[in-house]
């Protein structure tokens, strides 16, 4: 919409235009010349006036000092007056004042003059921040005021309600200076004879100057007094005036209201229609403006949009992996949103629109855990080693489940080593290398026993078979069985005379048991004098393989030197 903007003519000099917004001198009365005088001092402002703010003035003779200076007292109350008069010394003033200034007693004369500032006087008091005045401060003047000569010289000037100039030039010249010459006429004044100022306030600037009807369509506006205007009433403005108060404009403002006109409009659901500046497909009311092409105001448009529902079905439809469905001729077989669209009667589509779900397969875990050497039947297998195989098992109501089964074997080790007390050589320690956790259970092959993990045990004289059964995790058990020499002569070196080396983990290996590593040369040959095992290691440990194979069950003949000679045999079992 447009907007409608009134100007006027309101580019005047800030010094050519009327100054309403400070105190301002409406009369002044000369009672006795060189001794009393007086002013009237109104405030046209909206705001009440601090005076102690503002200095009073009394200048004489065309000098550019002031004679005397006194700052004022009190508050000046919006559309209010004061009289302010000076204090002289020979002459008895005959009307009371608001404001006596103490230490002015001298009066004024034809070429004499008073002047208002905001703050005390500047170092040049021709530089002062003048409020108003009476006559031309700095210039010796006596100035002719309304066709009267010496106008200021016992008389009482009073000022007209159309003259709003506050004097705060001292060029001369300027419109809101008082003239430099006596010949040029001062207007905007009445002179009379002396009298008491007149009480209250006759000076009244606003006036009203004309009155202007204005009519707009609603939506638009007018500019008046700074803002825009949008509604019918009565608006007043003040236009700025050349060498007088300023006017007040008073308009009357009347806003045509809109035309109006209503339509409705039905479409189909996934359609839309250009209103209200945009494609709208929601159903609703909307709001358009049809520009007048006669001049006239605008027109609103009220539509009402309807939307036709298409009529939709729709259903679920769940896939194993690698099944299919034939949707209207569209083989289907991955996840997804499907629509088929069929035309109405009416116009507007029929969508049916299904949801295809591929079911992942359902996977499903299966754990078993068996003991060494045991056997677990899975999916119709017998397993006896840990592994892991992955199965499917059919589901005559949905989508086959795939099992991923575990078999855990535990392995329970009863290996154990013993030393003998280097003090006592019949007292032994036995050390499982197994878990704390297990269960132990020791035969030392003399008729006593012992659950502990590591038992110490004290034995005669003699070989013995000693025997570890523990038992692990799940109650899995595991068997070992060693032969020890017991001797009482303190050696420190147990050969044993017998071992097993068939790879089920029990004494698979011949070595030697001792408390303190020791130097040592070990040689082992079979009956026919053939050598089949060296070592200088007092840690070897022979499996009973000469060549990489197997030797046979029998009787075999060893040599050990070093720290310890010994020759004995030594039977291998299988």
């Amino acid at each position: 919409m447009s907007k409608l903007l009134l100007s006027f003519l309101l580019f005047f000099s800030v010094t050519l235009k009327a100054q309403l917004n400070d105190l301002i001198i409406t009369e002044f009365v000369d009672w006795s010349s060189g001794s009393g005088f007086a002013i009237k001092v109104y405030n046209p402002t909206s705001r009440s006036i601090n005076l102690s703010n503002y200095y009073f003035h009394y200048f004489t003779n065309g000098t550019s000092t002031f004679v005397a200076s006194e700052q004022l007292s009190g508050s000046l109350a919006s559309n209010q007056t004061i009289t302010i008069a000076n204090n002289p010394s020979d002459f008895t003033m005959p009307c009371s004042n608001t404001i006596v200034l103490t230490n002015i007693t001298a009066g004024t004369n034809d070429n004499d003059g008073v002047a208002i500032t905001i703050g005390p006087a500047a170092t040049n008091h021709m530089s002062s921040q003048f409020v108003d005045m009476i006559n031309c401060f700095g210039i010796d003047v006596a100035p002719k005021i309304d066709g009267t000569s010496k106008g200021l010289f016992k008389n009482k000037i009073t000022r007209n309600s159309d003259n709003c100039i506050r004097y705060t030039s001292t060029n001369g010249f300027s419109n809101n200076s008082w003239p430099s010459s006596s010949s040029v006429n001062v207007l905007g004044w009445t002179v009379s004879s002396v009298s008491c100022l007149s009480g209250g306030n006759s000076f009244n600037p606003f006036n009203t100057q004309q009155t202007i009807n204005l009519s707009f369509c609603q939506g638009d506006s007018v500019l008046i007094n700074g803002r825009y205007v949008k509604q019918s009433g009565t608006y007043r403005d003040t236009l700025p005036a050349f060498n007088k108060c300023d006017s007040i404009v008073v308009y009357t403002v009347n806003v045509d209201n809109f035309k109006q006109k209503s339509a409705a409009i039905s479409i189909c659901q996934g359609d839309s229609v250009f209103l209200q500046g945009a494609y709208q497909f929601v159903a609703g009311t909307y709001l358009d403006t049809i520009s007048s092409t006669t001049g006239g105001c605008d027109t609103l448009l009220t539509t009402i949009l309807t939307i036709n529902g298409a009529i939709n079905t729709a259903a679920n439809i769940d896939l194993c992996q690698g099944e299919t469905y034939n949707f209207n001729g569209q083989i289907i077989s991955t996840s997804g949103v499907y629509a088929d669209t069929t035309v109405l009667s009416g116009g507007c589509d029929s969508i049916h629109t299904i949801t295809i779900a591929v079911n992942s397969p359902i996977i499903i875990t299966e754990s078993y855990t068996i003991c060494d050497g045991e056997a677990v039947i899975v999916n119709g297998l017998s397993i006896s080693n840990a592994t892991t195989i992955r199965y499917i098992k059919p589901n005559p109501s949905g989508c086959d489940t795939i099992v991923d089964a575990t078999v855990n074997v535990i392995k329970v080790n009863a290996d154990f080593t013993f030393t003998s007390d280097p003090i006592n050589s019949l007292k032994f320690t036995f050390t499982a290398n197994g878990n704390a956790t297990n269960q132990y259970s020791w035969d030392f092959g003399d008729g006593n026993t012992s659950s502990q993990q590591n038992p110490i045990h004290t034995f005669l004289p003699g070989t013995y078979q000693v025997t570890l059964r523990v038992i692990g995790t799940n109650g899995c058990e595991s068997k070992e069985v060693k032969l020890i020499t017991v001797s009482a002569d303190g050696g420190d070196l147990f050969v044993p005379n017998v071992f097993t080396p068939n790879r089920d983990g029990v004494n698979d290996e011949f070595k030697l048991t001792f408390n303190t590593p020791f130097d040592i040369k070990i040689l082992i040959f079979n009956r026919w004098g053939e050598l089949l095992f060296e070592s200088n290691d007092c840690y070897f440990e022979w499996n009973g393989e000469y060549k990489g194979a197997d030797v046979q069950s029998g009787t075999y003949v060893y040599l050990i030197s070093g720290k310890y000679n010994r020759k004995g045999t030594l039977t291998l079992l299988r």
